[in-house]
């Protein structure tokens, strides 16, 4: 034997995973893909068990009504968010205007608010209702999604093609059409992805101005027409799981333009606003931080302001109200995030026992398929898991089945993170302590977990600010008298108790707030 093949082998036994490990990862593995995969199994198994009332239900005029509404604000949330991200992250980026990276943390704190609170004062403000505010409250929320990563992607691609185009007497926007535009089309595309499933997805923005998209009539008939339903989910399933598989398609075609390095720029290589084109720049970002920002908070103090003596509107009198719904929300979220941690640490275990060559790639598939969950929105996942509780009545309205709802939602948010710093996990160093006689569990605990230990942290938040924020999962699956911060406060607004409802909302942006400004600083600081 060779001595290279004698070291291929040596390096494959090092890497081995023991068989009673590997029985028990891929055990925790099928387990947790199991849960992952029993909301979409059941809803598929409810509408072919009763495929006559499905056919039947699945013809009604007013069942494509839903689908072409929900479509629709789908598409024109996704093209405005994409748009706005874009002009955002190019004066950001390539024409810094003052302040310049110092926009991106005020910019993403949209993120933060959840999409009913933001519809609501859009509506009390500024009088929008219907489908134009849905549109609007949505692009509001979702277009940090494509902001960071945009911003990011401007200042790693290339110039040279811009500039051979600009040679050729390109005109701003032809230069950017033609040259940079292909190079950014991969991260537009991801991004794409991420807001038109949250616009399939969201259920409170469309809810708390009363249009009947799919999300709102799923919930509204869940308790009196359980096939209709089925269908339903089944069709706003069908078009997630659509999304998923049109980018990765597209992505295989690799029609865009790659860049021909990817070098930082530098400040001083970008032609800095100046004049009208600074004070523009300026504008647009003030505008939508005031949009998004400045409207939502505003009008949060202003029904605070308007309690008045009634209430007792100090920040001890605002944590008096908001206080036990605020430690359900606290407590679930942070054993959400824990158990899926936890979870995820089997998935980069498992999907690293490949040689260099395929290094990464298991896990890759391992946590593409937890997109399953991610995609299908919280109201379907609701469905379909309170009625597998009514079929088992030990689950059925308990804190078990409502952390499963919320795994199931936000697992792959967890892995995402955790997957790319799985990816750049020196081998060379648990080659070398498996070698020096090291057992499997001391490499993985001194050398494994410490290197993932960042991507779980940054996972974890991203887990922890869902479950805060989630609004259908938790209305369909609370235990009775469980009412967390996000439901008392939606539960507040539809009433138009305003006034209740400011602390409520005080608490919530200031702790989701606080994680996505973590979250963004970070980002920032990488």
């Amino acid at each position: 034997m060779t001595e290279g093949a004698a070291r291929f082998v040596r390096t494959n036994r090092s890497r081995a995973i023991p068989t009673p490990w590997r029985i028990g990862l891929a055990a925790i593995v099928g387990g947790v893909m199991c849960a992952v995969l029993a909301p979409l199994v059941y809803v598929v198994f409810a509408v072919f068990g009763n495929i006559e009332g499905s056919l039947e239900t699945l013809f009604r005029a007013d069942v494509w009504r839903l689908v072409w509404r929900t479509v629709l604000l789908a598409l024109c949330v996704t093209a405005s968010a994409l748009a706005l991200a874009t002009g955002l992250a190019w004066v950001i980026a390539r024409r810094p205007v003052p302040g310049g990276r110092a926009w991106l943390i005020p910019l993403s704190l949209p993120l933060a608010a959840p999409s009913f609170l933001v519809a609501e004062a859009h509506h009390r403000a500024l009088g929008f209702d219907g489908f134009v505010g849905a549109w609007l409250s949505i692009t509001l929320i979702t277009y940090p999604l494509a902001l960071l990563p945009l911003e990011a992607t401007l200042r790693r691609v290339s110039r040279d093609a811009e500039h051979a185009a600009r040679c050729f007497g390109c005109t701003g926007w032809q230069a950017f059409r033609k040259a940079t535009l292909p190079q950014i089309m991969p991260t537009l595309e991801w991004t794409g992805l991420l807001i038109a499933l949250y616009a399939l997805s969201d259920y409170g923005a469309p809810a708390m101005l009363r249009i009947q998209v799919l999300t709102t009539a799923i919930e509204s008939r869940r308790m009196f027409d359980p096939a209709g339903v089925a269908v339903l989910s089944l069709l706003l399933c069908a078009m997630a799981m659509a999304c998923i598989v049109g980018i990765g398609r597209i992505r295989s075609t690799r029609w865009w333009i790659a860049p021909s390095a990817h070098v930082e720029i530098r400040c001083d290589e970008c032609t800095r606003l100046r004049g009208a084109g600074a004070v523009m720049g300026t504008l647009l970002c003030a505008g939508t931080f005031a949009m998004g920002v400045g409207v939502p908070a505003s009008m949060v103090l202003l029904w605070w302001i308007k309690a008045g003596e009634a209430a007792d509107t100090s920040m001890l009198g605002a944590l008096r109200i908001a206080g036990p719904g605020a430690s359900r929300s606290l407590g679930v979220a942070i054993a959400t995030t824990a158990i899926a941690c936890v979870l995820a640490v089997p998935f980069l275990m498992l999907g690293l026992r490949s040689p260099d060559a395929q290094r990464g790639s298991r896990t890759t598939r391992l946590s593409t398929l937890t997109l399953v969950g991610y995609a299908m929105p919280g109201v379907v996942v609701g469905f379909a898991l309170v009625s597998i509780g009514l079929r088992t009545p030990l689950l059925y309205q308990t804190l078990p089945l409502l952390l499963m709802g919320y795994l199931v939602r936000s697992m792959a948010e967890t892995l995402g993170p955790a997957s790319a710093a799985a990816r750049r996990l020196p081998h060379e160093r648990l080659d070398a302590a498996r070698g020096l006689g090291a057992s499997y569990a001391t490499t993985w605990r001194r050398i494994g977990l410490p290197a993932v230990a960042p991507g779980l942290i940054a996972g974890g938040a991203l887990t922890f600010l869902t479950v805060v924020k989630e609004l259908p999962v938790t209305l369909i699956l609370r235990p009775t008298g469980f009412d967390t911060l996000a439901f008392e406060l939606f539960d507040s607004l539809k009433e138009a108790m305003h006034t209740r409802a400011a602390p409520m909302a005080v608490v919530l942006l200031l702790v989701s707030g606080l994680v996505v400004g973590a979250l963004v600083a970070s980002d920032k600081d990488d």
